[in-house]
């Protein structure tokens, strides 16, 4: 198990800002408002691509489980670096969790 949690909530990318495009056969993904472009390998293009939609740390993690056999810690520590990338770009939006009484 590891010792860094999820956050609770979901998250997004805020496709306010940003579009998927191709240049010379790669995707990749360009934030219009500062005339940014992000190029991502294959890992990264599917970590941007379960964000496009509400997802959960918990669910980026097992991504990485599953498509790279890496342990449990490494995808906490990758997923939570690539986060927090994406926050310090203004390229992420966080929903907090509901709670039901």
């Amino acid at each position: 198990m590891t010792d860094i949690p999820a956050m609770p909530g979901t998250i997004r990318l805020r496709t306010d800002r940003i579009e998927f495009v191709e240049v010379e056969g790669r995707q990749v993904i360009l934030d219009s408002r500062r005339s940014v472009y992000y190029s991502v390998n294959e890992t990264g293009l599917q970590l941007w691509s379960a964000l496009r939609t509400d997802t959960t740390e918990t669910e980026l993690r097992r991504i990485l489980i599953e498509a790279h056999g890496v342990s449990e810690e490494t995808a906490a520590r990758d997923i939570a670096a690539f986060l927090n990338q994406l926050e310090q770009h203004g390229l992420l939006s966080r929903a907090p969790a509901h709670v039901i009484d």
